[in-house]
């Protein structure tokens, strides 16, 4: 899996270097008000925020797990859903600020995805955002 991750993210790099949309990809437990950033996808322009989320979504759900974020009451707990959103490339420190001009939009829930499929490998690539420990 680590040539997995790095070949998306090289791939990121391509697509942002050469002008490709960015998302923040955040997740969240349904109800709740603290968001996570989990990372960042680029696309070609063709490819919906959506799409580009649910064709990464491996690699995705495998950061969530790895950054051990608190989006399930327990890590045993793989009945309870958690919601994915992504709002605007690089965005995040003023989504931290609690800026209302950044937008949030819902792209699907663990249990409503359709999985990007009919999406190319070579038409998103997806980094995960790495938090210190202090």
């Amino acid at each position: 899996i680590e040539s997995n991750i790095r070949r998306q993210a090289d791939t990121f790099d391509q697509l942002e270097s050469i002008g490709g949309p960015v998302n923040d990809v955040y997740v969240r437990v349904p109800g709740k008000i603290e968001w996570w950033l989990v990372g960042k996808v680029a696309r070609i322009s063709d490819v919906s925020p959506e799409q580009a989320i649910e064709r990464q979504w491996p690699l995705v759900e495998r950061h969530v797990w790895a950054l051990r974020l608190p989006v399930r009451p327990s890590l045993s707990d793989l009945s309870t859903p958690f919601e994915v959103w992504y709002a605007p490339g690089n965005s995040e420190l003023e989504a931290a600020r609690n800026n209302p001009n950044i937008q949030f939009t819902k792209a699907f829930n663990y249990l409503t995805m359709y999985n990007g499929d009919d999406v190319k490998p070579s038409f998103v690539g997806f980094v995960g955002k790495v938090y210190d420990e202090k």
